[in-house]
């Protein structure tokens, strides 16, 4: 301890330094942890939200499937994806399915085969540059029979 005091006390500057470096690294894992632990139950209402913006209405939307999150090694943000449909979609899928003739009888928004697939991620700065698009955007596209029907259109 007496070491470090008579470091400090001879080397303000580099001392300075080191302390502001920390203060910088201490920042940085902060925010990776933030970022680390947004949890997917908080993607998903900003998503429902961000939708609502867009004409979805939160009582409509339907979870198909558990929200899961992906990040890739490349600086990619990280992605939280889940599947939904609506009833106006379940009426569809009654529709196509009878076009098709396969029973509808046991239809659930599990095995719908017409349903909306999201993409929630934060705004790259290319995106804010570009599109001035920034925070949570939500891509979305409908899919019909697992094929996307759509290309997707990003919604903020």
């Amino acid at each position: 301890m007496v070491i470090m005091q008579k470091f400090a006390k001879h080397h303000k500057i580099f001392t300075g330094l080191i302390v502001f470096l920390m203060m910088l690294l201490l920042f940085m894992g902060v925010t990776l942890v933030k970022q680390h632990f947004y949890d997917p139950h908080r993607a998903y209402e900003d998503s429902l939200n961000i939708l609502a913006r867009n004409g979805f209405k939160r009582e409509d939307v339907i979870p198909r499937s558990s929200v899961s999150r992906f990040q890739s090694f490349f600086g990619e943000p990280v992605t939280y994806s889940f599947e939904f449909v609506t009833k106006d979609s379940m009426r569809e899928s009654k529709q196509y399915l009878e076009k098709h003739g396969k029973k509808t009888s046991n239809l659930t928004a599990v095995n719908a085969p017409i349903y909306y697939d999201v993409e929630c991620y934060q705004a790259t700065d290319k995106m804010a540059q570009l599109d001035h698009i920034t925070g949570w955007v939500v891509d979305i596209s409908k899919q019909v029979g697992g094929h996307s029907e759509y290309d997707p259109k990003t919604l903020q």
